[in-house]
């Protein structure tokens, strides 16, 4: 299983770079997601900012159907706003 991540996910989420124990392309299936980014034809997973899930779709292999579940929300006090951090897309 290879495993794309958005970069506008990424740079945003301090969380996500605490949780996981290096960079993206610097582990073996992590990798950044870009507009170059070849996706496994076979299963993968994108963790994609909300506001960037229907472009993302537009990519998944011909013949492949995605299923796309929200990710987590976070709280923010000082704001007192709440956002989602990214959507799972996977095939």
């Amino acid at each position: 299983m290879q495993i794309w991540v958005d970069p506008d996910v990424w740079d945003g989420n301090p969380y996500a770079q605490f949780l996981v124990p290096g960079q993206p392309d610097e582990l073996p299936g992590l990798h950044t997601l870009s507009s170059g980014a070849e996706l496994s034809a076979s299963t993968g997973v994108l963790f994609v900012h909300p506001q960037n899930v229907a472009a993302w779709l537009e990519h998944i292999p011909a013949g492949k159907t995605a299923r796309v579940e929200p990710g987590p929300w976070l709280y923010d006090p000082g704001t007192e706003a709440a956002q989602r951090l990214y959507h799972v897309v996977s095939w």
